[in-house]
């Protein structure tokens, strides 16, 4: 009898070690699984209602950012020249300069300054942001009519200036141009402690929603000729029509994103948007930063800009570091080549040798909204299309969004059980 309770509490100890080590080993593996990819994402929903997103911001940009006339005109008096044949080559190279500067195209204004050397030191005292705001096309001499969810409106009204990096341009529902530069984005997920509501800002900080799809059921502008004196020709980026940003309104446009709207009659270029919108679970936050290479909105503040995002970042890491080298920082950036892209990860293969800025702290938001963007460019029949130099429509793609949801791949009661 007493051999036979030892055998059966040594076979039950066996079993026990065996059972203790397939489980350590299953953990183990579970757990070094989840140091590798902590955090899944997994598609909450198709059918996320689109009046708890906002309508994205659309920003255009007029061709012809330096009016010829005009600039002319101010130069001339500036420098007290009257204005001959060959002043006029030297300002058209000077305006073109200018109208070229835009990232990360800063290297084209190379040809038009060297032939203006000379010229160069009686601008010593020239004030550049002015000038620029003096010869940018008016709202009113850029846009026709505007039409929101199938209600025209004022264009001047729901279009303000915006800063880029391409220049003054206007926006459509943007938190970042000049009337709106002091309001501070916000999402469904999350909340500052003080809302819209109790700010005398709201209606102004709040952007615009829509629940409709469609054609014509979103932004409509109509753009009007633009004068052929007007044109700088050669000396701009494009020779005639508009660059058209689709972008969050909390973020500036994203320079090189532009698409050209061509100036032509009787055509429609179409957006249509697709968003999508991804929700962090607060388990996400108690992880390192390190670990899930994403930021909260509340976890970064940037000095420029009033809210977070990575492309905000980006543009306020080119700045600092134009800062840094020029000891300025003017309306317009630096013409440094090596501006122009971001450094790549350490030890990237091919790029060892590469001058560049780091914005490596520069990470995506846990919590991120998305337009996927499609662009078409067709006939049209609208009668206002017929007389215009540009017909914009934009608009929701379908009746509802695509919702994410990015958690941990399990916890510790995950592990245990």
């Amino acid at each position: 009898l007493t051999s036979s309770i030892l055998l059966y509490r040594l076979y039950t100890t066996v079993v026990l070690i065996a059972c203790i080590v397939t489980a350590g080993v299953f953990v183990t593996r579970a757990w070094d699984k989840f140091s590798m990819t902590p955090i899944v994402v997994n598609v909450e929903t198709t059918n996320y209602p689109l009046y708890k997103l906002q309508f994205p911001a659309v920003t255009i940009c007029p061709a012809n950012t330096v009016k010829k006339t005009t600039g002319e005109e101010l130069l001339s008096r500036y420098l007290n020249m009257s204005l001959d044949s060959e002043l006029r080559k030297d300002l058209w190279n000077f305006m073109s300069a200018l109208a070229k500067c835009q990232y990360p195209f800063y290297f084209r204004m190379q040809e038009h300054l060297q032939q203006i050397h000379s010229l160069l030191p009686q601008f010593a005292d020239f004030n550049v942001s002015r000038f620029m705001l003096q010869v940018l096309p008016t709202c009113s001499e850029l846009m026709d009519r505007c039409f929101w969810m199938g209600n025209e409106v004022n264009c001047c009204e729901i279009f303000n200036l915006q800063r880029t990096e391409a220049g003054f341009c206007y926006s459509f529902n943007s938190l970042t141009s000049e009337k709106t530069w002091n309001c501070e984005g916000t999402d469904e997920f999350f909340r500052p402690s003080k809302t819209y509501k109790e700010s005398n800002e709201s209606s102004k900080c709040e952007p615009r929603h829509n629940i409709a799809s469609g054609t014509t059921t979103g932004l409509e502008v109509f753009l009007k000729p633009s004068k052929p004196e007007d044109s700088l020709q050669d000396g701009q980026r494009d020779k005639a029509g508009t660059r058209v940003y689709v972008h969050l309104p909390v973020q500036l446009p994203e320079a090189g994103t532009g698409v050209l709207m061509p100036e032509e009659q009787a055509k429609v270029f179409s957006v249509e948007v697709t968003p999508s919108v991804t929700e962090s679970s607060l388990n996400v936050r108690a992880l390192s930063v390190s670990e899930r290479q994403c930021l909260f909105p509340d976890e970064r503040r940037l000095s420029v800009f009033n809210t977070y995002t990575e492309k905000n970042c980006l543009l306020e890491c080119r700045l600092s570091n134009i800062a840094r080298f020029c000891g300025c920082l003017p309306y317009f950036f630096s013409a440094l080549i090596e501006l122009r892209i971001i450094k790549p990860p350490k030890g990237a293969p091919g790029f060892e040798n590469i001058t560049a800025i780091d914005c490596a702290d520069c990470l995506p938001t846990c919590h991120d909204n998305r337009y996927d963007i499609h662009y078409s460019y067709k006939d049209d029949g609208n009668p206002y299309a017929k007389g215009s130099g540009g017909y914009l429509d934009v608009f929701y793609k379908d009746v509802s969004a695509i919702k994410y949801r990015q958690q941990l791949a399990f916890d510790v009661m995950d592990l245990v059980g």
